[in-house]
């Protein structure tokens, strides 16, 4: 989850406002040419931790006997999702279940959806991008035979404070341009492509901790063929059982969960 534009503190506002209405309200409609989004709160686990329901309206064609035929009507119905928010991790946790959303990209975008004109409105960006294993990526480096190119989108500037360096760069690019992705692409044709650690180790790990995404275009070791590893192809996932994500239990477990897969602490 990244905001971009003003100073951190007011970017944190913006959201901490939407959820302290969201206590109020219980629940933020969204309504679209494809039908009606509702986000509903469900639990406030903690300050910053937030269990919602996100349902998607489907209406669906009823046919019910009457004395003398069969009547049709139009039934609204709202199949949902859980989506947990941490907002001093800046993490969105967003379950997978095929049966309401094919993809999770599809319940993403509807989260963007939300959000996107609230922060529009204040002079913001609002992105989502997925926290990945940055240790795929020197897997990848250590073990294959070429690499023919490595492409950084990186998102800028993020809430990341200080703890990355290429925040920084990314800030001062986005004072001289005016840009809010900044895409950096290193390539060699013969796949001699040399990759330091020292010096793509903290753009990597910003990238994978949401901050934007990363690839890189490889040689494959049985096949001899050029292969292009995204970051999105290796995504975090968690596993936590959808009849107890309204206990104490579960409140545990996803504590535990997300310390665990905490982008910032590193692998």
């Amino acid at each position: 989850m990244s905001f971009f534009q003003k100073k951190e503190e007011e970017k944190f506002e913006i959201i901490y406002n939407f959820f302290n209405e969201l206590e109020n309200t219980k629940k933020h409609e969204k309504i679209t040419n494809r039908g009606k989004c509702i986000l509903f709160l469900t639990k406030k686990y903690r300050d910053n931790l937030y269990l919602c329901k996100l349902a998607s309206e489907r209406v669906r064609e009823k046919f019910e006997p009457t004395e003398d035929d069969i009547k049709s009507s139009l039934e609204a119905n709202y199949p949902y999702i859980y989506v947990v928010f941490d907002l001093k991790r800046q993490l969105i946790l967003v379950q997978h279940k095929s049966s309401v959303f094919r993809e999770v990209k599809t319940a993403v975008d509807k989260i963007k959806g939300i959000f996107i004109p609230i922060a529009k409105d204040s002079g913001y960006n609002f992105t989502i991008d997925p926290v990945s294993f940055e240790s795929s990526f020197w897997d990848y480096v250590r073990n294959v035979q070429k690499i023919y190119e490595v492409v950084l989108s990186l998102k800028a500037p993020n809430l990341f404070g200080g703890i990355f360096s290429t925040n920084s760069f990314l800030k001062e690019i986005k004072k001289r341009y005016n840009s809010t992705e900044t895409e950096i692409k290193y390539k060699n044709e013969d796949g001699n492509l040399n990759i330091e650690r020292e010096e793509f180790e903290d753009p990597i790990r910003y990238a994978s901790a949401g901050g934007g995404q990363w690839r890189i275009k490889i040689q494959s070791g049985k096949t001899f063929k050029r292969v292009t590893i995204k970051s999105n192809d290796n995504i975090k996932k968690i596993e936590i059982s959808e009849i107890s994500m309204e206990t104490e239990e579960a409140l545990f477990q996803l504590e535990q969960k997300i310390k665990e897969n905490d982008p910032l602490k590193g692998e």
